[in-house]
Formats: C-alpha cells, sequence, structure tokens
C-alpha cells in the first residue's frame, strides 16, 4: 500500500480485516493525507473545514469498523441552507421532513429568499435536471444544464452554484453537469437521511488517522512512516517490489493511493493515464473571537462575497473559532495571504457589526485539495485497474463517480481491497 491517507487507509483496513498481510507505506510522518490536523497558535485544527453527508455510507462503515461511534464525532443536521446575499435579504432552504424526493422538492417550495414563480420553477426545473439522462458526449457543464431545464438565475445563482462549489469545489459554469447530477441524486433520491449534514465534532485526525493506526497495528500491518518511493519493479508478469530509497519491498499487489501527480511518476509511461488533471485548491480562513461570538447556525453561506461558506467551530468544542471557506482557489504568497486575510476579516466586520475584531486570522491554503471537475477531467478519470496484474490505483481522482471527497477516498479503498482480494487469497500471518 502506498499512501496514507483516507483511500490508502481504507485499502489497507479492509485487505488486514481479510487476513491478507499488509505493508503501508507513507511518506509523512503521520496519517490522513490532506484530512488531517494541524497546530495554530497552539490550537489543533484540521488543515480544511470539512464536511460530510448522511450519504457517505463507505466512510460511515469504515469508522464502525475502526470501533469509532459516528455520532460521537459528528453531529447530524437536517439539511439547511442559510445564505446572506450582498444588498439582498437572505435565503433560506432546508429539506422537508418528507421521503426523499419530496423532501428536496417540498424544501424548494417553501425556500424563503425567492418569489413563488421563481419557486415554481425551481421545482419543475431541479425535478427534469435530475429525471434527465447523461449527456451522451459528457461535454456539457452544470450550468448548461440548468438553464435548459428551465432554471431561474436566482436559484441558479443563490441556490445551486453554493451547492456546486460545496460538492465538487469548481464553478457551477466550469463544474460537469453528469457529476453534479449525480451528486445531486445520491443525496436527495436515496433515503432521507443521505442530505442530512455531518459536522465533525473533533479533529479529523481523531475521527480516522489515529484509530486507523490503532487498528493497523492490531492487525500486524508493516507500517512504515516517513518513507518515500522511488519506484516500482515489475515484470510482464505483474509488480515484484516497491523501490524505497535504496532498498526494495517485495509484494505480490501494490495500490497507489498516493495523489495524482505522484501516482502519474510512479506508473511506467506506457501506462500512465490519459487523466486531465489540473489541481483545485481550497482555503480556510480560521478566524478566533471572544467565546461569546457564535454565528446563527453552525453552517452560513455567503453569496457575492470572497469567503463562501463560515463554520462556528463551537460544534468542535472550540467556541468563539469561525472557519471562512473558499473552494476554488487559495492565495499564492504571503502578500495575497495577508491580503485575503484582511477582506475575509472586514466581509465579517460588515456582516456582523456586533462582533468585537478578531484576535487572530490565519489562511491555511491545501492547494491539492481536489482535481478540477470538468468534463474533460471527468472524462478521463483513471480506473482502479491499471491493466498491471496486481496494479492498483486508489484516490478520490480516480473513476468512482463520486466528486473528489472523503467519501471518494474511502470509496476507491474500498473498491481497490475488493479487486485484489477476488484474485488473492489471503496468506497466514
Amino acid at each position: 500500500m502506498i499512501g496514507g491517507g483516507w483511500a490508502g487507509l481504507a485499502a489497507a483496513v479492509d485487505l488486514s480485516a481479510q487476513g491478507h498481510r499488509v505493508c503501508l507505506l507513507e511518506a509523512r510522518r503521520s496519517l490522513g493525507g490532506r484530512a488531517r490536523s494541524i497546530v495554530v497558535s497552539g490550537t489543533e485544527l484540521d488543515n480544511g473545514q470539512h464536511l460530510m453527508l448522511g450519504a457517505y455510507k463507505a466512510t460511515l462503515n469504515l469508522l464502525t469498523r475502526l470501533g469509532v461511534d459516528p455520532f460521537t464525532v459528528m453531529e447530524r443536521h437536517r439539511l439547511c441552507l442559510y445564505m446572506r446575499r450582498r444588498g439582498m435579504a437572505p435565503l433560506s432552504f432546508s429539506v422537508a421532513p418528507l421521503p426523499a424526493p419530496f423532501n428536496l422538492l417540498g424544501g424548494m417550495l417553501r425556500c424563503q429568499g425567492l418569489s413563488l414563480g421563481e419557486r415554481s420553477k425551481t421545482v419543475l426545473a431541479i425535478s427534469r435536471f435530475l429525471a434527465s439522462r447523461p449527456s451522451s458526449r459528457g461535454m456539457q457543464t452544470a450550468a448548461a444544464a440548468l438553464v435548459q431545464v428551465g432554471t431561474p438565475a436566482s436559484a441558479q445563482r443563490d441556490l445551486f452554484a453554493p451547492l456546486c462549489l460545496a460538492a465538487l469545489n469548481i464553478d457551477l459554469d466550469r463544474a460537469d453537469a453528469n457529476l453534479f447530477r449525480d451528486t445531486l441524486r445520491r443525496v436527495f433520491l436515496s433515503r432521507r437521511s443521505c442530505s442530512d449534514l455531518l459536522i465533525p465534532s473533533a479533529q479529523l485526525t481523531a475521527i480516522v488517522a489515529e484509530p486507523a493506526l490503532h487498528y493497523l497495528e492490531r492487525q500486524g500491518v508493516d507500517l512504515r512512516l516517513g518513507v518515500k518511493v522511488t519506484g516500482l519493479k515489475l515484470d510482464d508478469g505483474g509488480v515484484r517490489a516497491v523501490q524505497v530509497s535504496d532498498s526494495t519491498v517485495p509484494v505480490k499487489a501494490i495500490v497507489i493511493a498516493a495523489n495524482p501527480v505522484a501516482a502519474q511518476r510512479l506508473l511506467p509511461p506506457a501506462m500512465q493515464t490519459a487523466f486531465s488533471y489540473r489541481r483545485s485548491p481550497i482555503c480556510t480562513v480560521y478566524l478566533k473571537y471572544p467565546e461569546p461570538v457564535n454565528l446563527e447556525a453552525p453552517m452560513v453561506g455567503l453569496v457575492g462575497y470572497r469567503a463562501q461558506w463560515l463554520f462556528d467551530r463551537s460544534v468542535c468544542h472550540q467556541p468563539g473559532w469561525i472557519a471562512a471557506v473558499i473552494s476554488g482557489w487559495g492565495p499564492e504568497g504571503p502578500a495575497q495571504r495577508t491580503e485575503l486575510e484582511a477582506r475575509v476579516t472586514g466581509e465579517l466586520e460588515r456582516l456582523y457589526p456586533d462582533w468585537p475584531p478578531p484576535m487572530l486570522c490565519r489562511a491555511i491554503t491545501e492547494r491539492h485539495a481536489t482535481y478540477r471537475a470538468t468534463p474533460e477531467a471527468e472524462r478521463t478519470r483513471p480506473a482502479y485497474e491499471t491493466g498491471i496484474p496486481g496494479l492498483l490505483l486508489a484516490g478520490d481522482y480516480t473513476a468512482t463517480g463520486l466528486p473528489a471527497t472523503l467519501e471518494g477516498a474511502v470509496e476507491s479503498g474500498v473498491q481497490c481491497a475488493k479487486l485484489l482480494a477476488q484474485c488473492s487469497p489471503p496468506r497466514e500471518r
């Protein structure tokens, strides 16, 4: 196993549980990959504000296997979007307490901030969109698809554009229509609970990385942290070994669960995929206020501002901390970071004039947070199987049918474990 992010951990957990001998190699000295915790001015924070959904079946199953009760480390909330719009009254949407898909449609009809005519048109449009077939050529953007079904401009701008940014980490007018449609279907056309928001109430390291470390140690997995893989040894029969510095690790199979750039470097030229990879960053600006400061909801959306979502970190037992999230963009260099921190601080001063100035403001950018989910990228996402016997790819960028989310990463690891288990019986340890 190459890579100790959520994809690699999911695969290692499943394979070791089936009795396979597993060696996990991770270049960092800690597990968790891009979903990890860091320390800012003495406070442990996630390297980015994450949000999960009730539809995250693979992730919830992984937590259960690790012995973690999901609802002791996450707060479940019925999906409610409160969008503060520049120069306009807020928009408020919440799913109705009805079976799917009437929870979505009922919520649309009751949406505050849209006129009755806009709400009626939005219900018809989203019904058509969810019922439509995937574009045969797969080159349509989500914005074009929503216009095609008659979505009002106000609903597209103030409701679907923020949802697309949150789910796919890309603007609506560049996002792949099929992926956005499939994402909404998973959330709204299954069980009512699939649309619930699961907001972590603990740090990501404590939710998965640490429990996974203890689980894998108990399973006898060979964990090698701080080890960089430099190459693979392959022959006509498949994989033979992993090159680590000046030594080799003999293997029968390999799951490359590294980021797409590192994965491509390890594959031989003839096997490198045509994946149209371009990174899409996520920036989280953390602001520390005196403890009485709090938002009107655990999550508040912003339309027409640099920050797109605000999260009240009191859910994570960190009262006074506010996380402002910017999807699809991040500052380049210290000067731009300082400018961003000042801009976000100013926006919050205008939105919440009764708040005192923040005691601390720190922007943290995950530059390779996701791939850019354009129609071109969706057509070229690589499969788990590379064509080389015993060599698989895992990661949220692979062809999971999901956006580049924590759920996509876990699902890819689970599927790779299944593929390896089908062709290789477990050995005695």
